[in-house]
Formats: C-alpha cells, structure tokens, sequence
C-alpha cells in the first residue's frame, strides 16, 4: 500500500534583523567642526613659523603615535567606538586648548606669572580636559563607559591631543633648530605621558562616581579625582628645585663646594652632571628675572617654560641630587 507523499511544510518568512546603528553621542558635525578649528590652530602656527612648525609637527605627531598605541593597547579588549575616541582627541586638542589659553591669559592677573604657571594652569589645564569626561557622563555617551579602563582611555587620548597641541606650541617657538630639537627631546622624551597621567586622575574619579546612587557622592568623587589631577600637574610644573637646593646654589662659593661633594659621592661623572644642573638653574633665574622687571611677552614665557624642562632633564642626568637631599652649604 503506497501513501500519498506528505506536502513539505513551508516555514515562515523571517525577515532579516535591521542593521543595528550604535549611536555614541559624537555627532558628525561638531566633529567636522573641532577637526576645523584644530586645522586652522596648526595653519596660523605653520604661518608664523613654517619651518619650526614643520619639525614640531613631525615629531609630536610621532609621540602622539606611540601615547595612542598605548592606549589602544589598554583598549584591546573591549574596543570603544572609533567616532567617539576621536571625538575626546579633537576636544583635547581643540576646546581644552582654547579653553586653557583664554582663561590663562583672562586669570594672570590675579594669579601673577609664577602663580599662572604653577597653580593657575593645572587648575585651569586639567579642568578644560575633564570637562570632556563630564560630557562622557551623559547621554548615550554613558553606555561606553563600563569600567575603569574606559575612564582612562578616554582621559588619555583627551589629554594626548591636548599635549600634541601644546608640544607644537612650544617646539615651533623656539628660535633655531637646535633649540626646536632640544624642546623636542624634554616634552617628547622626558614626559609624553604627562598629561595623560594627570588627567587619569580626574578619569579615575568619573569611574567612582559612576558607582555611586547620590549626587553628592558622585560630585565628590570626581572633585577628588580632579584635585588629584591638579595636585600631580602642579608638582610636574614647580618640581624644578627644591628649598635644600636653593642653599647652595645661591653663590660660586657654594655651588662649587655641592659639586666637590657630588664628586665625593658619585665621582667625576656626577659632579659634571650637578655642575649642568646648577648652570641650567642659573638659565631659568635669568629668564625669571626678565619676568619680574616686566619684560616678559609670549616668547619669554614660552623660554621660561624651555628652560625649565631643562632643569628637568638635568635633574634627571644627575641622581647624585637624592645624595645631595640633606646637603647644605657651609653657613646656611
């Protein structure tokens, strides 16, 4: 007995899932537009100085490479939107900065030049990146924000396009091409993660804040992250000589009898190495001195900041300074 075949069973149309569209919270248009006053920023720089632009161009852009690698790295395993990180770049480069200038320029008055400097411009500096972190807190923009690593992704990258900016500044203002590589060599080789250090703090506060149901809770904890952020920013700019230091280095007498202790102590290599230090503090008290009598412009504030990543680098030549830590000259 033969059946009759069963009729195969049709199954029903599915229609295919809508491509998903993840909406960030960066819209195209303010990118296009941060991206256009960054360009612009750099185009007036190249117009002062083409030549000294072109080298600090290259050669931020080349650390900027390695700072975002870094952080892409960091990024790795759970990868944030593409728009979005460029987004906290543009800003760091293009509003932090303006920000910064502007208020800077607005607030030396009541800060003075040593207090702009010191206190002023990591107040001002490390607000004008956070801001960014602030923005991050809402909208769609909050979704990317899952644990602590985003937090330090997006205060990185913010604070690297801040600091690209700010190395073509100053490599571009100096006066030859030696002076450009010599700047070139303090901000890209001593401290290209400087800022992004800083900044990290006030990310690490956002993060916490995120975890917390009260308003005032999350305000403290980013106000504390923040502080935390100004505190290492002001240290980096006023770390150039110690109270100890100033005892010796006042006159030949006393320089001299320090670099007979640092031969003591390290040999000849090291009392070379204090003997630089202590001719580079010399430089900066220069360029502080033209300061004080009013005869500072743009060009002698950006010298003094130079000089004073100089000392930096000289510090950084001489660990025989730590032996030096409870030295004092003869008489003080």
């Amino acid at each position: 007995m033969s059946y009759p075949a069963t009729p195969p069973q049709q199954r029903p149309f599915i229609p295919p899932l809508p491509r998903r569209i993840r909406k960030v919270g960066a819209p195209l248009g303010v990118i296009i537009a941060l991206g256009t006053v960054v360009g612009l920023i750099v185009i007036l720089v190249t117009a002062v100085n083409p030549v000294g632009t072109t080298i600090a161009f290259t050669l931020a852009t080349v650390a900027l490479a390695i700072v975002l690698l870094a952080y892409l790295w960091l990024d790795r395993w759970e990868p944030e939107p593409p728009r979005l990180l460029l987004f906290s770049f543009l800003w760091g480069a293009s509003v932090a900065v303006v920000l910064s200038v502007a208020l800077e320029v607005a607030l030396e008055p009541l800060f003075g030049t040593d207090g702009t400097i010191a206190l002023g411009a990591p107040l001002i500096e490390e607000a004008a990146k956070g801001l960014f972190l602030l923005l991050m807190m809402t909208g769609r923009r909050r979704n990317e924000l899952n644990s602590l690593t985003d937090c330090l992704v997006y205060a990185g990258i913010t604070a690297a396009g801040f600091a690209w900016l700010e190395n073509i500044f100053y490599i571009s203002d100096s006066g030859t091409l030696a002076e450009s590589l010599g700047t070139a060599a303090l901000r890209l080789v001593m401290g290209p993660f400087a800022h992004p250090l800083f900044t990290t703090m006030t990310g690490i506060g956002v993060y916490f804040a995120l975890q917390q149901r009260s308003a005032v809770a999350k305000a403290g904890c980013i106000l504390l992250g923040y502080a935390g952020a100004v505190l290492m920013h002001a240290l980096w700019n006023g770390s150039s000589l110690t109270a100890n230091e100033a005892t010796w280095l006042g006159s030949l007498r006393n320089r001299k009898s320090a670099i007979r202790e640092a031969s003591r102590v390290g040999g000849k290599s090291q009392a070379k190495a204090v003997k630089n230090f202590a001719a580079q503090v010399v430089e900066l008290a220069y360029v502080r001195d033209r300061i004080d009598r009013g005869f500072g412009d743009q060009r002698v504030f950006a010298l003094q900041n130079e000089e004073a990543y100089w000392v930096h680098m000289a510090r950084a030549a001489a660990p025989t300074l730590q032996s030096l830590a409870g030295y004092r000259a003869p008489g003080s």
